[in-house]
């Protein structure tokens, strides 16, 4: 509970942790599926200048083509947003929660950036204000980022890899955004 007896959820936290950057936020999450409340934030970010920078899974490396699909479809509004986006090649599945305001603030957690933790699930999260230990946690992002590549404007990776997708997560991601309108309150 906040001040006057309000309840607050880890959703409004996290997001006012957020709102509350100055020059840059660097996120880790392996879900994501912005809610309308993360995207107004996002926005409001990239307004003021910003930086904003996104690591999640790549669909070589996601454990859910169902949630890829998600993130999938928000894709293009997130670059036109001027989010940075990145996405881990592999070979395992990325599954930290975690970010990086300003510098400053280092959040870790069990919270995906997804519908199911801002309504369903039980989240807990880690807040610290040491720059200390917003350095060695980006020091880890840092190294997450060498095996990802940044998704260009056109939603491709700006470095094409040699390697091919295999046939059948290619069929199952054309699946999954058929079945999208009917699954994604459930993300």
């Amino acid at each position: 509970f906040g001040p006057n007896g309000i309840e607050h959820t880890i959703t409004d936290r996290l997001l006012e942790h957020l709102a509350g950057a100055k020059k840059s936020v660097l996120i880790e999450n392996p879900y994501l599926v912005p809610t309308k409340r993360f995207l107004s934030v996002l926005q409001a970010l990239r307004d003021r200048g910003v930086q904003v920078r996104i690591l999640t899974n790549s669909l070589e490396s996601t454990n859910s083509i169902l949630v890829f699909s998600g993130y999938d479809h928000y894709k293009p509004l997130l670059l036109r947003m001027g989010v940075e986006l990145w996405e881990y090649k592999g070979p395992h599945v990325l599954h930290a929660k975690s970010a990086v305001i300003d510098d400053q603030i280092s959040i870790i957690g069990s919270y995906n950036l997804d519908p199911r933790s801002a309504q369903l699930n039980t989240e807990v999260a880690l807040v610290s204000r040491s720059p200390e230990k917003a350095a060695e946690l980006m020091a880890s992002l840092d190294l997450r980022l060498l095996d990802s590549r940044r998704i260009g404007p056109d939603g491709r990776p700006v470095e094409h890899s040699p390697h091919r997708m295999p046939l059948r997560k290619l069929l199952a991601m054309k699946c999954a955004k058929l079945l999208l309108p009917l699954t994604e309150s459930q993300l």
